[in-house]
């Protein structure tokens, strides 16, 4: 079975919390007409609902939809720790059978299995993470930081259960975002392993495999493409100026690789961005 909900639906925490018990199933009871999600962090837990039964260990997430399930056993280790969260359904929130999934636009629902499995530490467990603080936090703001903050994670969830997610795609994530928030330097490969907690082999295997390009020619394109944007708000930097914003090593290596990109240098986007003649970049 997989469970619709309706995308950037108004829904609202009515309760969530982060809880470490050999005894879940009190914290857990399901009370219609709401819906609930729980993050394992830690531990393993068994259980079972109706006539399913659900092995759950660390990064997995439970999507427990309104009206449809009682759990009757649940029996879990000592070091089962989990996030969950309890919140309102929409009347388009729906359940269908796994056949039928292809008929939903995605761009307007959310499709979850029941058991879904994230990255134990990673986007999913983060947002689980900001729910609970906020949620338990004095902000005159929560409210409205709540609900979107429940969307992104469903969403997050959402993207988790697409048949082509793998687990691994999470540590590159890790990666390129510190590419695209680091403008000034390049990483070398045994840098971006680090960071993604991989050997440099796996890490270059798994990041060819997520954007198709190799560690050093991604960086390469992606600072051209800020170098070339740059360019085109703020036209009067020199070419000096923008290779030491974006960690190239000189002006030369700069217009060499954006001539090898574009086919022009940016001289001549800098021209003609001043007069107003310029059009989208084409990618090589």
């Amino acid at each position: 079975m997989v469970n619709v909900l309706k995308a950037h639906a108004t829904r609202t925490v009515i309760d969530c919390a982060s809880i470490k018990s050999p005894t879940p199933y009190q914290f857990c009871k399901y009370a219609a007409p709401h819906h609930e999600l729980i993050f394992v962090c830690s531990g393993r837990w068994h259980i079972v609902d109706r006539s399913e039964t659900y092995n759950l260990k660390a990064g997995d997430v439970l999507f427990l939809h309104s009206g449809r399930h009682d759990l009757r056993v649940s029996e879990c280790s000592e070091d089962f720790s989990f996030f969950f969260i309890h919140f309102t359904r929409v009347d388009s929130d729906d359940v269908l059978d796994s056949e039928e999934e292809d008929v939903y636009n995605q761009d307007n629902t959310y499709l979850i299995d029941t058991v879904v499995h994230c990255n134990e530490r990673g986007r999913v467990y983060r947002d689980f993470e900001s729910i609970v603080h906020d949620y338990w936090s004095s902000r005159d703001d929560k409210l409205v930081r709540l609900n979107i903050l429940l969307d992104l994670l469903i969403n997050d969830v959402a993207y988790a259960n697409r048949k082509d997610y793998q687990p691994g795609y999470e540590n590159i994530e890790r990666v390129l975002r510190t590419f695209r928030i680091t403008s000034d330097r390049f990483f070398r490969v045994e840098e971006a392993a680090q960071i993604a907690g991989m050997s440099t082999r796996s890490l270059s295997e798994w990041f060819k495999r997520a954007t198709g390009q190799s560690v050093y020619r991604y960086q390469i394109n992606f600072k051209l493409e800020m170098a070339y944007k740059l360019l085109q708000r703020q036209p009067d930097h020199t070419m000096q100026e923008v290779a030491n914003t974006f960690g190239f090593y000189d002006a030369f290596q700069f217009s060499k690789l954006f001539k090898q990109k574009y086919g022009y240098p940016p001289k001549e986007l800098r021209k003609r961005t001043r007069s107003g003649a310029v059009d989208n970049p084409q990618e090589d």
